[in-house]
């Protein structure tokens, strides 16, 4: 008790280390993975095709609302195992989404070591404080996302080329282990940086020829860990095999395009900060030992993911996460170097903001929970018809839990290098942890099917034949699925044109309107918060 009092007075120390930073890093990794539904888009799809795997037992081949659904399976096989473990006292979306956190706890682990191995121990700390601040993966490290596979993979194996001199053997097998990760997790393009890399790897190394041996060692783990899936999937289901290739060669097929590559460039000053200005800093500062290997190992590998995004996506933001492992990885020495009127207003920028931001959401928690200020509760009903805000006494100690904990740590954090950095990205968890409690009930009303899906439910007899559907998203089929165990055919199949109940889904009148025959509207809704798009149950 007297130790924890101590630290209490004392506040953490910097840098962190041991404990403290694993606790950083875990607090980081679990703020905002529970509390709410599958959410509209990607979150919804993710977890649909991991709960049809756990649900109907099928590990071979990842299917979305009983379809096939071409992308390799690692994420959904580690969903479904936590959904299996953790089911009995979670919801079933909530221990799903704990792979997610398992992914990103890799990823950053990963970014550590490499970071200790390049920049020596003191500075390893700052690379996955780096990562784990970007803007762009604070967004999407909470969700069900298969790119988390690659972000883990990206991180391993800049920790084992960083380590391919001093420790070749384990090196090797992280190596081959994140090959392996990035083919069966995110697919064939995202893999391809991991390879084209390998010429400077081996040509950094302090021995090139053991380098040689020890990555070739690497591919041979990867081929022997990457191989049976698609063998086993080309044996038993060869459609299902070609239309997996089909899929993850077509973006290969595409010409390099410079304007796309541009456009990811663009995304990352909001998207990486703050790595990408501290990433900027270091090659400037260091400007004349740019071939060495500290600099010279990131800064190629995020020039090589570049390329393969021009090459194979289309500028989005999950793709951009590929870019954010090497630039925090590159942006670590500039990080603990900046001058102490820079470091100063970067600190003062950090609490400033995260404790403005904490007053509005706490403020906004007040209008939709306590009714007060009436203008801005009026406000939140007018966004989300029908919302009703009740007070959680849970969530409530939770987020003042979290408020008190960013009040000790701006007063008790000592002067350091690591002091504004630890500023920005703990003080971004607790914003993110406290949205995600305190106003969440009114994101959730406004982003979840789970209305929609339950009342097709309800408007629909029990023991009823098949339902056809036309214009429903892959979202939305997932969470029909997931929240209702709802699969409908599509109303082009020849099961679909055989089905008495039709659900149309649409913005338009074309939309939703049925096609010709005699169809009768049993029920009609729409999502809360969202009048524009549609949902008409049709039978004939």
């Amino acid at each position: 008790m007297s130790d924890l009092l101590a630290m209490l007075r004392r506040g953490l120390r910097l840098p962190p280390s041991g404990w403290v930073l694993a606790a950083m890093l875990a607090f980081y990794v679990l703020a905002g993975l529970f509390g709410r539904d599958p959410w509209k888009g990607e979150d919804a799809i993710h977890i649909g095709v991991a709960w049809h795997m756990l649900h109907f037992g099928d590990w071979l081949t990842p299917e979305l609302a009983g379809r096939a659904f071409h992308e390799p399976p690692l994420y959904y096989w580690s969903a479904a195992l936590t959904g299996h473990l953790f089911g009995w006292l979670l919801s079933a979306h909530e221990a799903m989404r704990l792979a997610s956190g398992f992914w990103v706890m890799l990823a950053l682990v990963g970014l550590y070591y490499a970071g200790r191995e390049l920049y020596g121990r003191d500075s390893a700390a700052a690379s996955p404080l780096l990562l784990a601040g970007c803007l762009g993966l604070v967004l999407h490290a909470h969700d069900a996302q298969p790119m988390l596979v690659a972000i883990a993979a990206y991180s391993g194996t800049l920790s084992a080329l960083a380590a391919i001199g001093r420790r070749p053997r384990l090196a090797g097998l992280i190596y081959g282990m994140a090959v392996a990760g990035c083919l069966l997790g995110a697919g064939i393009a995202p893999t391809l940086p991991l390879l084209a890399i390998l010429p400077l790897a081996c040509w950094l190394a302090p021995e090139r020829n053991k380098a040689v041996q020890t990555l070739l060692i690497g591919l041979g783990v990867a081929a022997l860990l990457a191989t049976p899936w698609p063998l086993i999937l080309l044996l038993q289901q060869p459609a299902r095999f070609h239309g997996w290739l089909a899929m993850e060669l077509a973006p290969l097929m595409t010409p390099f395009s410079l304007p796309g590559a541009g456009r990811f460039l663009a995304m990352l000053p909001w998207f990486a900060f703050p790595a990408l200005p501290l990433a900027l800093w270091t090659l400037w500062s260091r400007r004349q030992q740019l071939a060495a290997p500290v600099q010279l190992l990131p800064l190629v590998f995020l020039l090589l993911t570049l390329l393969m995004l021009a090459l194979a996506y289309r500028p989005r933001e999950v793709p951009a996460l590929l870019l954010l492992p090497p630039l925090a990885l590159l942006a670590t020495p500039g990080a603990l170097m900046l001058r102490r009127g820079a470091a100063n207003a970067f600190d003062w920028f950090a609490m400033m903001t995260f404790s403005f931001f904490t007053a509005v959401v706490w403020l906004c928690w007040s209008a939709m929970a306590l009714g007060w200020p009436a203008r801005l509760a009026q406000r939140a009903v007018v966004l989300r018809p029908g919302f009703v805000g009740e007070f959680d006494l849970s969530n409530f100690l939770v987020g003042l839990a979290a408020t008190l904990w960013w009040v000790w740590l701006i007063v008790t954090a000592p002067r350091s290098p690591y002091r504004s950095l630890t500023h920005w990205t703990l003080g971004f968890t607790m914003l993110w942890l406290l949205t995600t409690t305190l106003i969440l009930p009114w994101f959730d009303y406004g982003k979840s099917y789970r209305p929609v899906a339950e009342a097709v439910a309800a408007a629909l007899p029990e023991g009823h034949a098949c339902l056809a559907e036309r214009g429903l998203s892959s979202g939305q089929r997932a969470s029909l699925a997931y929240f209702s165990l709802i699969e409908p055919d599509a109303y082009d199949s020849q099961a679909g044109r055989n089905c008495n109940w039709l659900l149309l889904a649409g913005n338009t009148r074309a939309e939703q309107t049925p096609p010709s025959g005699d169809w009768k509207l049993v029920w009609e809704g729409f999502r809360p918060g969202d009048r524009r798009e549609k949902f008409l149950l049709f039978r004939r």
